[in-house]
């Protein structure tokens, strides 16, 4: 965890470091500060390659209904791609020096990204060419047991098990990822730098032909068969999002052709746009959760609770903490006597239009909820937020993803 300005401050000041600071101090010119420092003493010379920030993308949610709207037309400025549930992963391939990997988070020893070069097969290859490539790093069979899942359990190919052997020693995750047959595998989907060229200022439309000559040298090294470029497509693209889905894929990127590559912490929504597989279902507060004493939220309301009601009574399907800091205080009752927290009163009972991922099968409840959107006052909730545990069970709650008239997301809760 990523310590707090004021920590980054005295730190920087124990090493003797000099913090070049804007008009108002941020972490970032420390945390670039620590970083500088620590590269240093690892790389008398300098690092062969330069640690970049992978491009973020702008959750589809959050865009304007006729943005939305406007993505899914065919033949314009926007090609489609499929999103894998991998972690991100940036690869160097320095011409005649090495391989080098690195994830998107900061070490919070150096302050540099994660380093994951060793966690891979080919960690020892010497490239004849070189090139930064921005990757998804998945695993595409199931693992068997590791020492901190339960016995005899397996990890299926997603995030988690993606995540199992990054966390592992790299020794552990390359004999791991033999032994199993389960290597990790790079989607390759964009090309920031080739040879001795830029590319982060040009058009994604000029990058993209690059990634064909990056392929073609890759796969002339026995790394290769770890690569793949994944198609993109201008046209159908409701019909190719439908088909990911289909075969159980998490969703789609959609990526602007007009886009430079933006090496930072800001999403655009004119850059990348993701949209996942979602479950989405209108629902009523029934209660809420404070926040813990130590933590963030230790006088405020963290959490509101949804439900539904069903054939078996009301059934609580999701926990969203995604509040804004202004409807967090208004939702937010303190008696004065006992310091005790509460909800708003006017909350309870009060409807949303709620987005995730998928339900749960354990707790059945939405996983990443999101508010979209609150409801008329005086919406008929048990017409409105009625399900069957069966729909409930089986995830068959999902609406039409694409509806031009649909009304602005909005984080106002009361």
């Amino acid at each position: 965890m990523i310590r707090k300005l004021a920590e980054l401050q005295t730190l920087c000041r124990e090493l003797g470091l000099e913090v070049k600071c804007g008009p108002r101090k941020a972490k970032a010119d420390f945390l670039q500060a620590l970083r500088e420092h620590y590269l240093k003493k690892d790389y008398l010379e300098g690092p062969p390659f330069a640690e970049l920030t992978p491009m973020l993308s702008f959750p589809y949610w959050n865009l304007k209904s006729a943005e939305r709207e406007r993505i899914w037309h065919d033949h314009n400025d926007w090609v489609v791609q499929e999103k894998f549930n991998g972690c991100r992963v940036i690869l160097h391939f320095v011409k005649g020096v090495g391989t080098f990997a690195h994830s998107r988070n900061l070490d919070t020893r150096t302050y540099r990204r994660t380093d994951l070069t060793y966690h891979l097969l080919f960690a020892d290859l010497i490239p004849h060419f070189s090139a930064t490539v921005d990757c998804e790093a998945v695993i595409e069979r199931p693992i068997d047991t590791l020492p901190f899942t339960p016995k005899g359990s397996k990890i299926q190919p997603s995030l988690q098990a993606v995540s199992a052997v990054l966390a592992l020693r790299p020794e552990s995750a390359r004999r791991l990822q033999t032994e199993q047959s389960a290597p990790l595998m790079f989607k390759a989907f964009d090309l920031p730098h080739w040879d001795d060229k830029d590319l982060r200022k040009k058009k994604l439309c000029e990058r993209l032909p690059y990634l064909n000559d990056f392929l073609a040298a890759i796969r002339s090294t026995p790394a290769g068969q770890y690569f793949e470029v994944p198609p993109t497509q201008l046209y159908a693209k409701k019909l190719f999002f439908d088909r990911v889905l289909s075969r159980g894929g998490e969703g789609c990127m959609f990526k602007n052709l007009n886009s430079p590559y933006v090496d930072s912490s800001k999403r655009s929504r004119k850059g990348w746009i993701k949209v996942k597989r979602s479950v989405e279902l209108d629902a009523f507060v029934s209660g809420f959760e404070a926040g813990k004493p130590t933590g963030r939220w230790k006088s405020k309301v963290a959490t509101l609770l949804f439900s539904v009601d069903t054939e078996d009574g009301p059934h609580l399907i999701a926990k969203v903490s995604s509040i804004s800091k202004r409807s967090r205080s208004m939702i937010t009752v303190k008696d004065k006597a006992t310091k005790e927290i509460s909800l708003h009163p006017d909350m309870y009972h009060k409807t949303a239009h709620l987005v995730g991922q998928e339900i749960t099968p354990k707790s059945l409840r939405l996983l990443h909820p999101k508010v979209v959107r609150w409801n008329h006052i005086g919406i008929d909730v048990k017409t409105r937020c009625t399900y069957s545990m069966r729909d409930i069970r089986t995830g068959q709650l999902a609406l039409p993803l694409i509806k031009p008239a649909m009304p602005e997301p909005t984080e106002n809760a009361h």
